[in-house]
C-alpha cells in the first residue's frame, strides 16, 4: 500500500457505513415526514418551504467531512488541529456539535436505521463443532433505542484514529527518507491462516483447502552505489516471506527467522 502504511482500515470503513446509515436516516425512513414535518430545527430539516422538509437533502459528503464537523478548525498554517480537539476534551467542540434534529434524539417516532458493521458471529458446524468468524453484520437500531448514543463515540474514536494514523504514516515516511547510513528500518508482519483456493474449484474441494501463515519481513538500507540521477535509488527496499504451515507462531519461530534474516 502506498497511500497508508500503518492504518488499520476497520475504523475508515465502519463510519463509511455508518455514513450510509444516516443518509438512509434522512431519506427513507419515517422519522421525517416530507409533507407533514412540524419540526423547525435548522440544522436537519432545513424546511424550504412551510410544507416541505428538506432532511432528505441533507447529505453528508464523506468521512473528512463529517469529522470536520465536531472539531474546532485547525490554527493557521497548521499542519494539525489542535491536540485537545482531535482527542475529544476541547471546551469548544466535540461530538456534541454533530447536528442531529430533536426528533432524532428524543422524538416519540421510532424510525428504524440500519447499517453493515464488522462483528464476531458465532456458527455451527456440520460435525457440532462451534466456529467464531469475524464478518460483516446488518446492524438494525431504532432511534428510541439510543442510536445517536451509539453513532457519537464511534466519530470521536474515528477522529483520534484518523490522527494517529496519518501522523504514523507521516513519521514512518520520514524515517525511510532520513535514516543514517549505518542503520537499516525492518518492518515486520504476519499474515494468519491465509488460506489457497483452486481457480473453478469443484464443490468438494472446497473442504480440502490448505492453511498457512505468513511471516512479512520489508528491509530498508542504504545503496552503496547509487544511481546519482536517480534518487529513488537512495534506499534499497528487500522484501522476504516466510511460509509455514504450522498454526503455531510463538517468539522462538520469530527469533528463528529473524537469525535467518
Amino acid at each position: 500500500m502506498k497511500e497508508q502504511n500503518t492504518c488499520c482500515y476497520i475504523y475508515h470503513v465502519e463510519l463509511d457505513e455508518l455514513q450510509k446509515g444516516l443518509k438512509n436516516m434522512n431519506v427513507k425512513s419515517s422519522l421525517h415526514f416530507n409533507d407533514e414535518c412540524e419540526c423547525r430545527c435548522s440544522s436537519i430539516c432545513l424546511h424550504t418551504s412551510q410544507s416541505t422538509c428538506g432532511a432528505s437533502s441533507k447529505v453528508y459528503k464523506g468521512i473528512t467531512y463529517m469529522w470536520h464537523m465536531i472539531v474546532c478548525e485547525k490554527p493557521k498554517d497548521e499542519e494539525w488541529h489542535e491536540k485537545k480537539c482531535l482527542y475529544g476534551y476541547c471546551s469548544f467542540c466535540g461530538v456534541d456539535k454533530f447536528p442531529f434534529c430533536p426528533i432524532e434524539i428524543n422524538g416519540s417516532t421510532e424510525a428504524l436505521i440500519e447499517w453493515r458493521r464488522f462483528a464476531m458471529e458465532t456458527t455451527e458446524s456440520r460435525v457440532g463443532k462451534t466456529l467464531k468468524k469475524f464478518t460483516w453484520v446488518i446492524y438494525k437500531i431504532t432511534t428510541n433505542d439510543g442510536s445517536v448514543q451509539y453513532l457519537r463515540p464511534k466519530l470521536q474514536n474515528f477522529v483520534r484514529h484518523n490522527f494517529v494514523s496519518r501522523w504514523q504514516d507521516m513519521q514512518f515516511k520520514s524515517s525511510i527518507k532520513s535514516f543514517p547510513s549505518q542503520i537499516m528500518v525492518f518492518v515486520v508482519d504476519f499474515v494468519e491462516s491465509y488460506t489457497f483456493e483452486t481457480q473453478n474449484e469443484g464443490q468438494s474441494m472446497h473442504w480440502h483447502n490448505y492453511q498457512i501463515n505468513i511471516l512479512v519481513h520489508i528491509t530498508y538500507r542504504h545503496n552503496p552505489h547509487p544511481n546519482p540521477y536517480d534518487e529513488e535509488s537512495l534506499i534499497l527496499t528487500k522484501y522476504q516471506f516466510y511460509i509455514f504451515d504450522d498454526q503455531k507462531h510463538d517468539s522462538e519461530f520469530v527469533q528463528h527467522c529473524f537469525k535467518l534474516h
